[in-house]
């Protein structure tokens, strides 16, 4: 999806904390822009609802045999964000961004899902949690498959927890393979100003409240 002006809703406002919170309970999200940051409402919204994530079978395969791999929540943000970062050749996340975000998970807003192989980063992504919406930002994989285990493993803690949505932002193919669909900014809108009402579960995502075992199919 190409975005117009249409699918503008503010321009200027810094990438500040309470700024990302404010306009994140209006349905905008930033992008990083020259001279000024753009904050986007787009007239269709891609989402999916965690009730209803879908699981093919050849990525059933892999999550069954994917004992090899570790899954953590909240303890290497930093290194996540950065990672994001680094593995696109077209990227809003700048420095600001990364300041941003990681004030923001010290906070207990933003948080980490992390794939570890040997011990070593190889997949993982982070979004804003407000009530009951993850707003995913960026996910990223060094390994095949690993943001996608990295994805469902969330989405199934998510969905144990009465999540109501997760937020794509954009159209991806892996986004969609998921279960991924669009609803007008109106309807989206709708369903923020219901979320608002939610409590926030702030603080570092941990086990009990959300299990890193791979094991949740």
């Amino acid at each position: 999806m190409i975005y117009t002006k249409d699918d503008i809703a503010f321009i200027g406002p810094l990438i500040t904390p309470s700024n990302v919170i404010k306009y994140y309970r209006m349905g905008a999200f930033p992008w990083q822009s020259d001279p000024f940051p753009i904050w986007w409402s787009p007239r269709e919204r891609f989402v999916l609802k965690p009730d209803n994530i879908y699981i093919n079978r050849t990525l059933r395969k892999f999550l069954k045999k994917s004992d090899c791999f570790k899954i953590k929540y909240d303890t290497a943000f930093s290194s996540v964000i950065n990672m994001c970062k680094n593995t696109r050749d077209d990227t809003w996340i700048t420095e600001e961004f990364i300041t941003t975000y990681t004030k923001l998970n010290k906070m207990g807003y933003a948080h980490s899902v992390e794939v570890y192989y040997n011990n070593k980063l190889v997949g993982g992504l982070y979004g804003i949690s407000l009530g009951k919406i993850f707003f995913g930002e960026s996910m990223f994989h060094t390994m095949e498959n690993t943001s996608k285990l990295a994805f469902v493993n969330l989405a199934l803690n998510l969905k144990r927890l009465g999540f109501i949505l997760i937020d794509c932002q954009v159209y991806t193919d892996t986004f969609k393979s998921f279960g991924a669909f669009f609803i007008s900014r109106s309807e989206f809108e709708k369903i923020i100003l219901i979320n608002n009402e939610f409590e926030t579960i702030k603080g570092r995502w941990a086990p009990p409240l959300f299990q890193d075992s791979i094991c949740l199919l």
